[in-house]
């Protein structure tokens, strides 16, 4: 419950990535009672990552906004990932994320921009569903990066970057169509 539960993004994320698949279909073959570093599993799972030679302090390693920065994955992060693959597949893995979230931001910075150019010929109301749109594409924003985050390539491509492109079409539709509104009012 801590993470939205199963269908919350951040597990959903990780469940549909390759590392979760796994999880799921071996989890009862797993030995629980070893310490992470001495794990039986062939994927990690949360915990692996997330309190990696830690306790519950997942800001000790593998945090939450450690793709939300614009700048590139902390070496932290792939040192968890050099534990079962090799650092130059880490390295590709990070850099197509990080592509990734850079498009995502590029989109975002778009609908930003637009937004900011409409506002002072809207009205409050107009302006409070623009922002609410643009809150929404940061929830898809946030999906690239978990989906980046996990390694889940799907979720990135269903939950990420149609969702935002979908959304920077909408503000733009939103915009064009409160102008039209404003134009066609008597004055």
């Amino acid at each position: 419950t801590c993470h939205g539960g199963e269908e919350g993004a951040v597990v959903h994320s990780y469940a549909s990535s390759k590392h979760g698949v796994l999880m799921r279909l071996e989890e009862n073959t797993y030995d629980w009672s070893k310490p992470l570093d001495m794990a039986n599993y062939r994927a990690p799972g949360c915990a692996y990552c997330h309190m990696h030679q830690g306790g519950h302090d997942v800001s000790s390693r593998v945090r939450s906004d450690a793709m939300s920065k614009e700048q590139p994955m902390p070496d932290e992060v792939s040192v968890v990932c050099w534990n079962c693959h090799a650092p130059r597949y880490v390295a590709r893995l990070l850099d197509n994320g990080n592509a990734m979230l850079e498009i995502g931001r590029k989109k975002m910075r778009e609908a930003e921009a637009l937004v900011a150019q409409a506002a002072p010929e809207l009205g409050s109301e107009d302006q409070a569903a623009l922002r609410q749109q643009l809150q929404k594409m940061r929830q898809h924003l946030q999906n690239v990066r978990l989906g980046a985050g996990h390694q889940s390539p799907d979720y990135q491509w269903w939950h990420g970057q149609p969702a935002l492109d979908g959304d920077l079409l909408r503000i733009r539709g939103m915009i064009d169509e409160f102008r039209r509104k404003k134009l066609a009012q008597p004055r």
